[in-house]
C-alpha cells in the first residue's frame, strides 16, 4: 500500500506538513531526504526505516519485494534515500545525513510508530552505526562498510563533507562507542563478497553488545539473484518480527 493511499485513509501526513514530489515519493521538510513509506493492510505501531547504500536506489522497484515481506508481516517500511547516487553523496557529510535520519524517526514517532527497527545496506548499515542511535530495538545491517578501531575517526570527520574524505575506509568507529549500543543486531555478510572482508564482520560482532552474523552462500556484496534477495529479504523480517 502506497503512502499516497495511507494518506486517503487518514493519516496523519497533513499535520506535518509533507510535501509530494511524485506520485509515492515524499519529502521531510527542512531536510533533503525524499522516501516512500508503504504500509500494512492493518495499522501497526511498528516500523522499519531503510537506510540504502552509496548508489542510493531505495525508491524504485528494487527494494519493492522486501516492501511487500515486510508490509505482510505487519510493519510499515520507510525506504529513505538522502542522496540520489555516489555522486550526490560527495556533498554531504556524517552530520548531515544523521541530521537527516533524526528528521525520519521523529516522523515516524509523530504518525504514532513506538516501535521502531532499522535496516541498511553497506554505507547505510554504517551510517547506523556511525550515528549511535539510540532508536532501534533491532537493527538489521547488510555487509556494513563500517571499521572498527580503538580511538575511531569518526568524531573528527563528523562535519566533513565526503568530498573531503579520500575513502570510506578512512571512517572508523570506535569499540567503546558500538559497546554502547544497545540495539539486537543481526549482520548478513555473503561469502563472496569481495568489498567487505569477513573480518570487519566479526570485529563489529565482538564490539556489539548484542549482535549476530550471518552469511549468504555465495551471495557478493549486493543480491544479483531473486533467490539470494529472497534470502537477504527473509533473514532481515524474520529477524526483526522476532
Amino acid at each position: 500500500m502506497s503512502l499516497v493511499l495511507a494518506k486517503q485513509r487518514g493519516t496523519k501526513l497533513s499535520d506535518v506538513m509533507i510535501s509530494y514530489t511524485d506520485h509515492n515519493v515524499v519529502q521531510i521538510p527542512g531536510t533533503q531526504t525524499e522516501y516512500v513509506l508503504d504500509l500494512p493492510e492493518s495499522k501497526t505501531n511498528r516500523a522499519i526505516l531503510f537506510v540504502p547504500g552509496m548508489s542510493g536506489e531505495a525508491l524504485g522497484e528494487r527494494y519493492i519485494r522486501l516492501a511487500e515481506l515486510a508490509t505482510a508481516e505487519g510493519f510499515a517500511l520507510m525506504r529513505s534515500q538522502g542522496w540520489k547516487d555516489s555522486q550526490d553523496l560527495l556533498t554531504k557529510s556524517l552530520k548531515g545525513i544523521h541530521d537527516d535520519l533524526l528528521a525520519c524517526v521523529a516522523f515516524l514517532r509523530t504518525e504514532g510508530y513506538t516501535d521502531l527497527s532499522a535496516i541498511g545496506k553497506s554505507l547505510g548499515g554504517a551510517l547506523l552505526l556511525y550515528g549511535g542511535f539510540k532508536d532501534f530495538n533491532r537493527m538489521v545491517l547488510w555487509a556494513p562498510a563500517a571499521n572498527v578501531a580503538a580511538g575511531g575517526t569518526v568524531d573528527a570527520l563528523w562535519e566533513t563533507p565526503f568530498s573531503k574524505i579520500d575513502s570510506l575506509g578512512d571512517l572508523s568507529i570506535s569499540t567503546a562507542a558500538l559497546a554502547e549500543l544497545d540495539s539486537h543486531v543481526l549482520l548478513i555478510h555473503g561469502t563472496e563478497d569481495a568489498a567487505i572482508p569477513f573480518e570487519n564482520m566479526q570485529m563489529l560482532q565482538a564490539s556489539l553488545k548484542y549482535a549476530e552474523l550471518e552469511r549468504v552462500m555465495g551471495m557478493g556484496h549486493s543480491p544479483k539473484t531473486t533467490q539470494e534477495g529472497e534470502i537477504l529479504f527473509s533473514k532481515s523480517i524474520s529477524y526483526i518480527k522476532q
